[in-house]
């Protein structure tokens, strides 16, 4: 059955008696980045946002899951807000704008709220279990495709990486300089190519390769297919050349200066 509470004359005392069941017991570890101390910090948290909310509420609806509390003012403006527990966390509703009071790295479970009367004051009773929520990675849409502004670099955690686009969803472009498609083809300054073979494709210009104090490398499996420019400079004629391998298996630099 559902009650309801009238704040008034009639109530000597109106407070909260929260009893909480907080689930620890073998969370903690590699998976988890909640220590005990934040869990308990935020059990406390949650705790004085109920009580400021209820001890400010004009009427308030017990529920066994949710509290219905009503606020009025002088004026006689009232205002209606709901709380309850929705997906592990502990939301505060007001018509259709819902925010959450709860911490994203707790899980809020077995939300629950009974009137009690004991000794003439009114109490309300709330309980609760508390967990830390295991790290996962969480694929975030946004269906209206605006453009998300950053102003500052985006850098990942520590030891994290950050991943841009996926196969259903790709990275078109940076900046408009650099595109992409969902084949492996890079295009610069302009789309990547249409032929499968060409993975790269440079737009309205050349590629400047700039190499003037480098030391040429050792010519073997792991450079095969590089490309190098050495710049001497002086009177010596620049180089280019690239590691390929013969017939017989040895590895050089081949030189492609005409000079």
């Amino acid at each position: 059955m559902d009650h309801y509470i009238k704040t008034g004359a009639s109530i000597t005392v109106l407070f909260l008696l929260l009893v909480i069941a907080v689930t620890v017991a073998g969370l903690w570890g590699s998976s988890s980045s909640v220590s005990e101390k934040e869990l308990l910090i935020e059990e406390a948290r949650i705790l004085d946002t109920i009580r400021d909310y209820v001890g400010h509420a004009t009427r308030i609806d017990v529920h066994p899951q949710s509290l219905k509390l009503t606020f009025v003012n002088e004026d006689t403006d009232s205002l209606t807000l709901y709380l309850f527990e929705k997906n592990g966390r502990v939301i505060l509703k007001a018509e259709n704008d819902e925010v959450a009071i709860s911490s994203q790295n707790v899980s809020v479970n077995n939300l629950a709220f009974n009137d009690i009367d004991s000794a003439g004051k009114t109490m309300i009773e709330a309980s609760f279990t508390l967990a830390p929520r295991t790290k996962n990675s969480a694929l975030l849409g946004y269906s209206n495709q605006k453009a998300a502004i950053f102003d500052s670099p985006l850098l990942p955690l520590p030891g994290a990486t950050i991943n841009l686009g996926n196969s259903s969803g790709d990275v078109a472009s940076i900046n408009d300089t650099l595109f992409f498609d969902n084949n492996g083809r890079v295009g610069i300054s302009g789309p990547p190519s249409i032929y499968s073979e060409n993975r790269l494709k440079v737009n309205l210009g050349g590629i400047q390769m700039t190499n003037p104090s480098a030391t040429e490398p050792t010519c073997d499996s792991t450079k095969r297919g590089t490309l190098w420019l050495t710049q001497p400079g002086g009177s010596q004629p620049d180089g280019f050349q690239a590691c390929l391998r013969d017939a017989d298996g040895t590895y050089f630099w081949a030189d492609y200066n005409p000079l």
